[in-house]
């Protein structure tokens, strides 16, 4: 007969490797991709202000960008980051939040790719909504490695095109880059606790029965 009594240590080690593992998911949180420089396709000026795409990515939603609308030229915003990143969103707050919100509708999204290809994230649909909260865009590129992301208006408004943004932001996420780092600390960990609790085989013998135990508890 054999008893082992490494049940209630494994439900210990079950319990630590979950929270550790719970640790590890908290750290892959978004970060803010930061820009070398951003340009845009035209400049508006609006009260002897030029509306300059660095407007737009002075952590100050009240100001904006604004380009001059067109009815030929499509209208363009982009922001090249520092060094390649794995893009996991892009966060537009749209310039206008009354009826002109609009002139956002059906803007294109893309990443520069690092290899020189230009990626299509997705569309920008513009909501009926006048707040804040409902005029700021999520765009997914779901971990893209590129150079910087670029915002392209091709639908008319009023039959031009044009761009205003309050704020644009684009954010990468730990997880993406390291996919697999913190599953390789945890087999390194699970190795270490194997090495150090060798299992310990205890035989008692008495007349007519044999007995073996395992202890391997350590908890």
């Amino acid at each position: 007969m054999r008893t082992n009594c490494q049940k209630s240590c494994d439900s210990c080690r079950e319990a630590t490797e979950a929270t550790e593992e719970a640790t590890e998911a908290t750290e892959a949180t978004a970060q803010l991709i930061p820009h070398s420089e951003v340009s845009q396709s035209s400049v508006q000026k609006v009260k002897k202000l030029n509306m300059e795409p660095s407007r737009a990515v002075d952590g100050d939603d009240s100001t904006k960008s604004q380009t001059k609308c067109s009815g030929k030229k499509d209208a363009w915003f982009k922001y090249v980051f520092v060094e390649a990143a794995r893009v996991s969103t892009v966060e537009i707050v749209n310039g206008n939040l009354d009826k002109k919100r609009a002139k956002l509708d059906g803007a294109s999204v893309y990443v520069h790719e690092v290899e020189g290809l230009k990626k299509k994230c997705g569309d920008i649909v513009v909501s009926d909504s006048s707040s804040k909260t409902e005029q700021t865009y999520s765009v997914d590129c779901q971990g893209a490695f590129a150079s910087g992301i670029e915002i392209v208006q091709t639908v008319k408004y009023k039959k031009k095109k044009c761009l205003e943004l309050a704020e644009v932001k684009s954010t990468d996420s730990l997880d993406r880059i390291r996919p697999h780092r913190h599953h390789h600390q945890n087999l390194q960990k699970k190795q270490l606790r194997a090495n150090a609790n060798p299992a310990m085989i205890v035989r008692v013998e008495l007349p007519g029965v044999q007995m073996e135990f395992v202890n391997t508890y350590t908890c």
